[in-house]
């Protein structure tokens, strides 16, 4: 019984860091929207989401184009980690730009609709295009 507790403790403590830097990201973007822009930004699980889908599929692309075994893997998962940041970073523009630019002056409950409505279009967009 011991002897399974210590086999497994290390696994669990790695899971928990990791998870726990997932939330601690997840919250430090929530405060930085809210602070500068004053409201809370659903779709922002939404784009992370995101950016893991366009990693996967970097990895998937590079898989099947060969590109994985012929270069180390730190290389490919900082390639991977680039072409995820680059898309979630213009994408976030994309929606900053149409969704939330033209409601600054609104009042907060317009804003805060329209953050929920791009929530469900990247979460419909995502389910979409995984279904391909």
């Amino acid at each position: 019984m011991l002897e399974n507790i210590l086999q497994t403790l290390p696994q669990v403590l790695i899971d928990g860091i990791a998870l726990g830097t997932i939330y601690a990201v997840v919250a430090l973007g929530y405060t930085l929207v809210y602070g500068i822009l004053e409201f809370i930004n659903f779709a922002h699980g939404e784009i992370f989401m995101v950016g893991a889908f366009v990693g996967t599929a970097c990895l998937f692309a590079m898989n099947t184009t060969g590109w994985l075994g012929g270069m180390p893997r730190w290389s490919a998962y900082v390639l991977i980690l680039v072409a995820a940041m680059l898309f979630t970073g213009i994408l976030g523009v994309v929606i900053e730009r149409i969704a939330y630019r033209p409601l600054r002056r609104a009042p907060k409950l317009i804003s805060l609709i329209s953050a929920i409505g791009v929530s469900f279009v990247l979460q419909d967009a995502v389910r979409f295009v995984a279904e391909l």
